[in-house]
């Protein structure tokens, strides 16, 4: 991807469709939330494998690969102009961290069972995947024993996943749990430690 495509990519995430909820207090205010849930919550060891599940804008990977000491950041998309665009911008921007680009379809992808100290999966992804309690689930299973996973969520049933039914089939327990419906913005925070 050269740098006219990058600006592109870039362009529509401030652009017509976009761009007004990007920009909005709203959109503003959820950034916010999701990084000082994970401030509030989260430790980065040295040395850990972090894994992001779903890239879409690439501001989450960013911040959680500066935040990496001496780990790696692995983040998976199912979308390729998400995974080209996020690795332009860590070329262009000289991103100094080691960050690995995945594109797939995560709850297909074999190889990362028990592999991650951290997992995220923040803001849309459980939703546009149609399935949230398998890729909670599918997430669970990369973790490490003693690993966390960060899931937030927009607008998810909570029928549809029940993290405190899911971390007993899948021994782990919820360590913190937070709801948040500022701006009329439905989100759920949780941090999940697999035991």
């Amino acid at each position: 991807m050269d740098k006219d495509a990058l600006l592109a990519a870039y362009g529509q995430f401030w652009g017509p469709e976009a761009g007004p909820y990007n920009l909005s207090a709203e959109g503003k205010y959820l950034e916010y939330a999701v990084t000082r849930f994970f401030e509030e919550h989260f430790a980065v060891p040295e040395g850990a494998l972090l894994c992001n599940i779903g890239i879409g804008a690439g501001f989450w990977d960013r911040y959680l690969s500066y935040r990496l000491r001496g780990g790696e950041l692995t983040s998976i998309d199912r979308l390729p102009e998400c995974c080209d665009t996020l690795r332009a911008g860590l070329a262009n921007e000289r991103n100094p961290n080691r960050v690995k680009v995945l594109c797939g379809d995560f709850l297909t992808m074999e190889g990362l069972e028990n592999r991650f100290d951290l997992v995220t999966a923040v803001g849309s992804t459980l939703r546009e995947s149609g399935r949230p309690a398998a890729m909670a689930g599918k997430a669970l299973g990369v973790l490490r024993p003693g690993g966390c996973l960060y899931i937030q969520t927009l607008f998810v049933d909570p029928g549809e996943l029940d993290m405190e039914a899911l971390c007993q089939t899948r021994i782990a327990r919820v360590d913190a749990a937070m709801t948040d419906s500022a701006y009329g913005i439905e989100a759920r925070f949780w941090k999940i430690t697999k035991e």
